[in-house]
C-alpha cells in the first residue's frame, strides 16, 4: 500500500480503532459543547464555538478533510485545537492528523508530542505517531527511534512494514530487544512477504522471536489448508505446550466439521486429548449443543470430563443452571490428567488453560446467587450433594 493511499484510508480504518467518534454526538456527552443561543441580558457571555462542532461519522470525515486542507505549518495549531478539546482523548481524531504530520515532518510532530502536548495524551498518542512516521519514512523515523523502549520500536517497525516489509526485516535485529520486535511484525510478514518471515525463523535465538512467525504461518494455514496447518504445527515442536491443539482450535473457530477431520486422523495422543478439549471450548462458542453432543459421543475418561467442563464454562453466562448440569454430568474428579506432565523442563502452559471445574463450579454458582439468591438456594439443595460438591457451594456463599 503507497503512503499516500495509506493516508487517505486511515479514517475508515481507524474509525473502527476510535469508533465511539460516532457516540460523540452532542446528546449524551455532558463535555460536548452545547449549541450556542444568544446570552439573556445579565447572564453569562455565550461560549466561543468549538473547532470541532457537530457528530458522528460526518464530523470525523470533516476533520480529516480539514487536515488534509490545511498548510504544513498550520498542523502544530490543528493538534493544539484538538488537545484542548474533549475529543482530544478520541485516536479516530488524531489518526488523521498523525498520518499527515508524518509526511510532512515527522520529526516535528514526535517533539510536539513531547513536549507540548499535555501530559495524560502523550503516552497513548506518542506509539501511534511512532507507526505512523514508520509508515510515511521508514528510513527517519528508524534512525530516530531505533533505541525507544520495546513496545514503541514494535510499533515503529509495525509502521514500517506496513511500507516495506523488507526494510522491516533488514531493520528489526537491529533494535535492542529483537524478540520482541520479531513477534510484532511477523503477522504482517507472513500475509505479505512470507519469503522474509522465513529468513527472520531461521535467524531466531530465542523462542519467543520464533514462536510469533510460527503462529501467523499457523494462523493462515489454518484458514487455507488444515492438513498442512497441522502438519506444520508438529513440525514446530514443543515450545512450553503443544502446538497441535492451538491449530485445533484456530480450524474449529472457522469449521468445527474440518477440525473433526483432523482429530480423527491423528493416533491416539496427549495431542489429540487436548485437542479435543480444544475443539469443545471452540464449537461451544458457536453451537453448545452439537459440540456436547459430539464430546459424549466420540469421547471418554479425562477427555470427555474436560470437554464437558469447558463448554459449561463457555456457555455459563448465558443459562448456568444448564452449563452446571453439565459439570454434574463430567463429575467432580477427571479420573486422570493428560494436561501435566513430567517430561517437560518447565510446567507446560496448557496446565494454565486446563478447564478447572472446582473455580468454575464456584464461579457458576456466585453468578446463581447474585442471579435469584434463593433461587441459588433450592438448585444446590435438589441437585448438589456429596462433600466436594456441597463445600463448593458454601465457598460460593451458599447453604442448602
Amino acid at each position: 500500500m503507497s503512503r499516500t493511499r495509506w493516508r487517505m484510508t486511515i479514517l475508515p480504518l481507524l474509525a473502527g480503532a476510535g469508533c465511539f467518534a460516532a457516540g460523540w454526538a452532542t446528546h449524551g456527552n455532558p463535555e460536548q459543547p452545547q449549541a450556542i443561543t444568544p446570552a439573556a441580558e445579565g447572564k453569562s457571555k455565550t461560549r466561543p464555538s468549538s473547532p470541532l462542532q457537530g457528530h458522528g461519522d460526518e464530523l470525523l470525515v470533516a476533520w480529516a478533510a480539514r487536515v488534509e486542507a490545511a498548510g504544513n505549518g498550520e498542523l502544530e495549531s490543528l493538534a493544539l485545537d484538538l488537545a484542548a478539546e474533549p475529543r482530544g482523548r478520541d485516536l479516530s481524531f488524531w489518526m488523521p492528523l498523525l498520518a499527515r504530520w508524518s509526511e510532512v515532518d515527522g520529526a516535528g510532530m514526535i517533539h510536539f508530542l513531547e513536549t507540548k502536548a499535555p501530559t495524560s495524551l502523550r503516552s497513548n498518542l506518542l506509539p501511534h505517531a511512532w507507526f505512523a512516521w514508520g509508515v510515511a519514512d521508514p528510513d527517519k523515523a528508524f534512525a530516530a527511534g531505533r533505541n525507544l523502549k520495546a513496545e514503541w520500536v514494535c510499533k515503529l517497525l509495525e509502521g514500517v512494514a506496513e511500507t516495506d516489509p523488507k526494510k522491516a526485516a533488514d531493520f528489526v535485529y537491529k533494535v535492542p530487544e529483537p524478540h520482541y520486535a520479531v513477534y510484532a511484525i511477523s503477522r504482517l510478514l507472513v500475509a505479505k512477504a512470507p519469503e522474509l518471515a522465513e529468513g527472520l525463523l531461521s535467524r531466531a535465538m530465542y523462542d519467543g522471536a520464533r514462536w510469533g512467525i510460527q503462529d501467523a504461518m499457523m494462523r493462515q494455514l489454518a484458514a487455507s489448508d488444515p492438513a498442512e496447518a497441522i502438519t506444520y504445527a508438529r513440525r514446530c515442536g514443543i515450545i512450553g505446550y503443544d502446538p497441535v491443539p492451538n491449530v485445533i482450535a484456530m480450524i474449529a473457530s472457522a469449521d468445527p466439521a474440518k477440525a473433526i477431520e483432523q482429530i480423527e486422523a491423528m493416533p491416539s495422543s496427549r495431542a489429540k486429548a487436548l485437542s479435543s478439549v480444544r475443539l469443545a471450548a471452540a464449537w461451544a462458542t458457536q453451537d453448545p449443543d452439537k459440540a456436547t453432543a459430539w464430546a459424549r459421543d466420540n469421547l471418554n475418561g479425562p477427555a470427555l470430563h474436560y470437554s464437558l467442563v469447558a463448554v459449561a464454562s463457555a456457555t455459563g453466562r448465558q443459562d448456568p443452571e444448564k452449563a452446571f448440569d453439565l459439570l454434574l454430568e463430567a463429575g467432580p474428579e477427571a479420573g486422570g490428567d493428560f494436561f501435566k506432565v513430567t517430561d517437560y523442563s518447565i510446567e507446560p502452559s496448557e496446565v494454565r488453560a486446563m478447564p478447572d471445574i472446582h473455580k468454575i463450579s464456584v464461579d457458576l454458582l456466585r453468578q446463581m446467587k447474585e442471579t435469584n439468591a434463593e433461587n441459588a438456594r433450592r438448585f444446590v439443595s435438589r441437585k448438589l450433594g456429596g462433600d466436594k460438591w456441597s463445600s463448593w457451594a458454601k465457598e460460593a456463599g451458599i447453604e442448602p
